[in-house]
């Protein structure tokens, strides 16, 4: 078994993790990981961000149904509210996936490095800030027509990066008085169209020379490793999303995020 496949399943099990308790896709952690490791693996190529995006992208359609289903079973997601982002999420998810295929791997790289960098202080600073009253469990009234063309920008957002629309999702949720657990529920739902979209179009896109072991922009070897934990570990994240405290968790993520970050911008 090769040193990147465990790795595959080290990072699967925590980006699973993640995705069930914060309601991320867990690509904030997979995408800087793939490429390292794919970096010093010897099927590498020029194009390895673009194929770090499209395998974390692939590999998180299982997270993202496993989280979705673990929710569910608490009554978690808010279907109208899915319905509302999902439609725009697919059409952003495919332009995301499409500008991020266009772009050189290192100048992808550096943007990934440096907008991962501000979402883990953005983070940061929430969790340090005091605590805001949470909404009551009901209080969400039906979703707003904008929550359309917002799911437009972060599905773009999110499979340009590889990444899950959770860290835009979630705030965006709360903001509209969505209790914290219903929108890291309804969040890890919209992964699963992020996911799809993004991950089909780099499928389908034809590299030159084609990479071994790979299906289009997705190596097929590491998204296995990565889907094989990720989906375990998914279901315990949600089931901690219900007892553990988030304050502490979201500084933990934050700075593992930071550490990813420097690591893409070195």
């Amino acid at each position: 078994m090769s040193t990147t496949f465990l790795t595959c399943l080290l990072i699967g099990w925590l980006a699973g993790t993640m995705a069930g308790l914060l309601g991320v896709g867990g690509g904030i952690l997979v995408v800087p990981t793939l490429i390292y490791a794919l970096g010093r693996d010897s099927l590498a190529t020029t194009e390895v961000t673009q194929v770090a995006v499209g395998t974390s992208l692939a590999a998180m359609v299982f997270t993202s149904l496993s989280s979705t289903l673990a929710h569910h079973q608490r009554r978690a997601v808010l279907w109208p509210y899915f319905l509302r982002l999902a439609a725009g999420i697919l059409v952003g998810g495919w332009l995301g996936a499409r500008l991020a295929l266009l772009l050189p791997g290192k100048s992808l790289q550096t943007l990934l490095g440096g907008f991962t960098l501000l979402l883990s202080a953005r983070m940061l600073v929430q969790a340090l800030r005091s605590q805001q009253a949470e909404p009551a469990a009901g209080s969400a009234g039906p979703p707003k027509p904008w929550l359309g063309p917002a799911g437009v920008a972060i599905g773009a957002v999110s499979s340009f990066f590889g990444i899950g629309g959770g860290v835009m999702t979630v705030p965006l949720l709360n903001w509209q008085s969505v209790p914290i657990r219903q929108a890291i529920g309804t969040s890890a739902a919209c992964g699963v169209p992020i996911a799809l979209a993004g991950a089909l179009t780099f499928a389908s896109a034809t590299p030159e020379p084609p990479i071994p072991g790979a299906l289009g922009y997705v190596h097929l070897s590491a998204c296995l490793g990565v889907a094989l934990t990720s989906v375990v570990a998914a279901r315990l994240g949600a089931h901690l999303a219900h007892r553990v405290p988030r304050r502490a968790l979201k500084m933990l993520f934050a700075l593992l995020v930071a550490a990813a970050s420097a690591r893409l911008l070195v």
